[in-house]
């Protein structure tokens, strides 16, 4: 599909943007950088540093270390089976807390032999993203690791409240009895006054264990001002978040920044969670702008590894990309004159790194506690094989993926199976929701915790992990805007936008007119054949079809006629035609006859899925069809 085909509306959608206050609900999101914005301007080197000491008195040192977006990635990022940590030189996986623990305490003792104060921070995104997620309200695995890293800091993200406010109290008030201290700082949550739900969390509020602002003293009288900022954008797409609110007033931001000034903070850091990209633009860079008297954003939610920082005006803005991938190291110089760069170093966490062996036994004994509990419920172990392929299945992002491919694939062929009287046709999927790729490496072999990263958000009414599918009905007009998504929003509202779809392929006209790029539906699929006729597209036909997709996607179908002013609507019906006014009705119930609704998850749709393959190689386990080696085609001009 070609990117021309979207960026040519970028002008026009832009104003639309603007009128909306739209961005991306991932790491693709952007505000207006400032003028300053950008990888110049930046003070640097040791000399410059030196020739402020002489004329703006005593200078001291200061070292951050950060990470951000860990999504409770403990272990080596994919093939899971094949990380390593005890030893170098001998996997290809990235990241990992026992790789991490050492990288920590290297750096950590260099900084401090050269007489530099240590900072340890986290912006945010900790909980959610692996099966330890599982474990946060009896154990809190992610949150303990930050307490056995010896961190002095960390804040909040969108997806830390994504089993809902009372969920991460649930989880705080576990890390604590366990001996949990680490301050967390968030500036900007309001609470409600009236509804319980968040009860819980504005307990923690009220008692001190989350901060909206503090200020440390560190060893040689360094005074540091600390605030937390999680982006309402971010925010957005976690309606499990309710009733708490995020405010994006940068203005009150900066009356906090320079109060902590006037009480005695030499040098302000903000914990921002709000999405920051590498190139430049961002809200990162919009919050520096506006707040001035902040001297370094420690950034998350983006996902991009900054390898230099980003300047705008005085404030330096960093990001260290997730799932513990990276560590960014960053020490400034802070005197009278204010905050200088002194040095910025990205630094790998991969396998030339010997993993520190009592970190790597506490993630062990979790992996035991997940083996004997939820799993063992669900008849999986965390690294029981489930599949092997020979090409890694990934989400480049802005465009159709061979994993969108495998993994609307699967719920379409599990929904299928589960609407038998009235299959399902047609399945989508956001780019938002898919968490993780599926990597090859070097042996091929995909394990249950490597498919469970990959769709590991939300929860449903049942209260499992995992979101439920869910199915409708929409006529063929509503599918072409469908996909019409894909190739005129993402311009203006990120990648979060790009729908990867199965049961049809979509036709693009590049010259078609605003919001009318697509012109041509076609249902069918990759192994049987695509019709050769197109669905009527116009509106003029009543005839339903049956979709599934997650049920967050669905909850949240009306933005997107907010979105695009009406351009794009599609209103989720039941099959006789009246709309759906309750989305927890559609859940899809894969035993009737049991009592209740047995939740089919994203994860175990692509479980069932992997294991139907073929074992073409008479191994044992099944093997990814070569079909899904590149992406399928199913939008195409």
């Amino acid at each position: 599909m070609g990117n021309f085909t979207r960026l040519r509306w970028w002008s026009v959608l832009g104003g639309m943007a603007a009128a909306f206050g739209l961005t991306s609900c991932d790491g693709d999101d952007a505000g207006t950088p400032d003028a300053d914005g950008g990888d110049a301007d930046a003070e640097a080197g040791d000399g410059d540093a030196n020739e402020a000491d002489v004329e703006a008195g005593p200078t001291r040192r200061l070292t951050i270390l950060h990470t951000n977006d860990v999504h409770s990635h403990l272990m080596g990022t994919g093939p899971e089976l094949e990380y390593s940590p005890g030893t170098t030189g001998d996997d290809p996986t990235r990241g990992g807390v026992a790789r991490l623990a050492t990288l920590l305490a290297e750096r950590r003792a260099a900084a401090e032999a050269a007489g530099n104060d240590v900072l340890v921070t986290d912006g945010g995104d900790s909980l959610m993203g692996t099966p330890f997620e599982i474990l946060d309200a009896d154990a809190a695995p992610a949150l303990m690791m930050f307490q056995h890293l010896g961190y002095d800091l960390v804040t909040l993200g969108n997806h830390d409240f994504e089993w809902s406010p009372d969920y991460l109290a649930r989880t705080i008030e576990t890390a604590n009895g366990l001996g949990f201290d680490v301050p967390i700082v968030l500036s900007n949550m309001v609470t409600s006054a009236t509804d319980a739900r968040d009860d819980r969390l504005a307990a923690l509020v009220d008692d001190g264990t989350i901060l909206p602002e503090t200020t440390l003293t560190l060893g040689d009288g360094l005074v540091v001002g600390v605030l937390g900022w999680l982006g309402e954008a971010a925010a957005s797409v976690v309606p499990e978040k309710e009733p708490l609110t995020f405010g994006e007033d940068a203005a009150a931001l900066q009356t906090r920044a320079a109060a902590l000034k006037a009480a005695g903070a030499d040098l302000v850091v903000l914990l921002s969670h709000t999405g920051q990209q590498a190139g430049g633009g961002g809200r990162d860079q919009a919050i520096a702008a506006a707040a001035p008297d902040i001297d370094v954003i420690l950034g998350g939610h983006g996902h991009d590894a900054l390898t230099e920082p980003l300047v705008s005006g005085d404030t330096l803005i960093i990001q260290a990309g997730a799932h513990t991938e990276y560590l960014a190291e960053l020490t400034v110089d802070v005197s009278d004159d204010g905050v200088s760069l002194v040095s910025y170093e990205l630094l790998p966490v991969d396998d030339s790194i010997a993993g520190d062996a009592p970190t790597q036994a506490l993630v062990d004994g979790w992996i035991d506690d997940l083996d004997a509990g939820f799993l063992a419920e669900n008849g999986v172990t965390y690294d029981e094989p489930i599949a092997e392929t020979t090409f890694d299945l990934v989400m480049p992002g802005m465009a159709e993926a061979n994993l969108g491919d495998l993994i609307t694939d699967a719920y379409r062929e599990a929904a299928a199976a589960a609407t038998a009287s009235d299959p399902v046709v047609v399945a989508f999927e956001s780019d938002g929701v898919i968490g993780d790729d599926l990597l090859a490496g070097d042996d091929g072999v995909l394990s249950f915790a490597d498919v469970f990263r990959v769709l590991f958000v939300g929860t449903g009414p049942d209260s499992r992990p995992g979101f439920p599918l869910v199915s409708f009905w929409v006529d063929g007009a509503e599918l072409r805007d469908a996909c019409e998504v894909t190739v005129s929003v993402p311009g203006i509202a990120g990648g979060d936008y790009i729908i990867q779809t199965s049961g049809l392929r979509c036709h693009i006209d590049p010259g078609g007119g605003l919001m009318t790029l697509i012109d041509g539906v076609y249902l069918g699929n990759d192994v049987d054949g695509y019709s050769p006729t197109s669905l009527d597209i116009s509106g003029a036909d009543p005839t339903l079809h049956r979709i599934v997709v997650d049920y967050r996607v669905a909850t949240m179908m009306s933005v997107l006629g907010e979105m695009t002013y009406g351009l794009l609507e599609i209103t989720p019906k039941q099959a006789d035609g009246t709309p759906v006014t309750d989305m927890a009705s559609m859940i899809l119930d894969t035993d009737p006859a049991i009592t209740g609704v047995q939740e089919l998850k994203l994860w175990e749709a692509l479980l069932a899925e992997l294991r139907s393959f073929p074992d073409d190689d008479g191994d044992g386990l099944p093997d990814v069809p070569a079909r899904y080696a590149v992406p399928a085609g199913r939008y195409y001009e």
